[in-house]
């Protein structure tokens, strides 16, 4: 599996067609019209049976379920807004999806901020 997070890149029906089509592997996506953002999660193995998946309309998020090795997964891949208000009602929304009783791996850009104590 490899998560992937943009900010700006190339036409991602383009890449996402040339990845099917060349390499033979699965590609799903969520992006923002106007290419602004969006999250992707390539699958490598063959064997893995995709049993849903979700997008959303902004490109900030996807999660894929599947089968492998009769053992049920979640991958989550997310671009949480910079704005930290938007942050919140980001992770507030999105929320509900962490919520499974698959084995659940999730991946992005946070957008958290370090501090020092």
């Amino acid at each position: 599996m490899i998560f992937y997070a943009y900010k700006k890149l190339i036409d991602s029906n383009l890449l996402s067609i040339k990845i099917n089509s060349v390499l033979g592997h699965q590609a799903i996506w969520s992006y923002r019209s106007g290419r602004q953002c969006g999250v992707a999660i390539f699958i490598l193995n063959p064997n893995i049976n995709i049993i849903k998946y979700e997008t959303d309309i902004d490109g900030r998020y996807i999660f894929v379920d599947f089968c492998y090795a009769k053992t049920s997964y979640r991958l989550f891949n997310l671009y949480a807004p910079n704005p930290e208000y938007d942050r919140i009602i980001f992770f507030n929304n999105i929320f509900q999806h962490f919520v499974t009783s698959y084995h659940l791996c999730s991946s992005g850009d946070f957008n958290f901020v370090m501090t020092l104590i």
